[in-house]
């Protein structure tokens, strides 16, 4: 009888487990739980063990989903502050180093454009040690400040040459666009 009640007790056991496996492994789902419930010794232990495990990856899980999502939106305003061991320490850092290196090129947009408002094309974003996209970037908004330094310079230096009545000034750039049409 005794043997029997053990069978079936573990038995329960095995199927409990089932369903958390199953429920992580086809449906991605870790809410579910073993019901500590008429559990004891070393069931009660094991229940509580997994539980545990389903609750670290569920929680690991979310924190990494809820940055991950907030970036496809374009927020840089949410990072992961708990730490995690493992290779969730791993994935953890690598999300918060991401949203880190954006907040930074974000940043540098931003000071460039301000000084762009300002009248100042001088400012050039660092692409030195960059890499990826925040190298592509760099490049690109520097060679359109460079363009529109250079042709905001060619036009200012004829305009102060027509202001002290020299007539003979011209811009020797050859310039794409509507910088073309206003030197041409």
């Amino acid at each position: 009888a005794s043997l029997s009640q053990m069978q079936r007790t573990l038995g329960a056991l095995v199927d409990d487990i089932r369903q958390i496996s199953d429920a992580a492994a086809s449906r991605g789902d870790f809410s579910v739980k073993i019901d500590l419930a008429g559990k004891a010794g070393f069931m009660a232990e094991l229940a509580t063990l997994l539980n545990t495990l389903s609750n670290v990856t569920e929680t690991g899980l979310r924190d990494i989903s809820r940055v991950a999502q907030a970036l496809a939106e374009g927020d840089l305003s949410q990072q992961i502050a708990h730490t995690y061991p493992g290779l969730f320490g791993q994935t953890t850092s690598s999300v918060n180093r991401t949203v880190a290196a954006l907040s930074q090129i974000v940043a540098a947009i931003r000071n460039m454009v301000a000084a762009a408002t300002a009248g100042d094309f001088s400012v050039r974003l660092d692409a030195d040690g960059q890499r990826g996209y925040a190298r592509e970037l760099s490049q690109l908004l520097n060679q359109l400040s460079t363009t529109t330094d250079e042709g905001l310079q060619a036009i200012r230096a004829v305009a102060q040459a027509l202001a002290a009545g020299d007539l003979s000034q011209t811009v020797r750039a050859d310039f794409p666009g509507v910088f073309g049409q206003t030197t041409g």
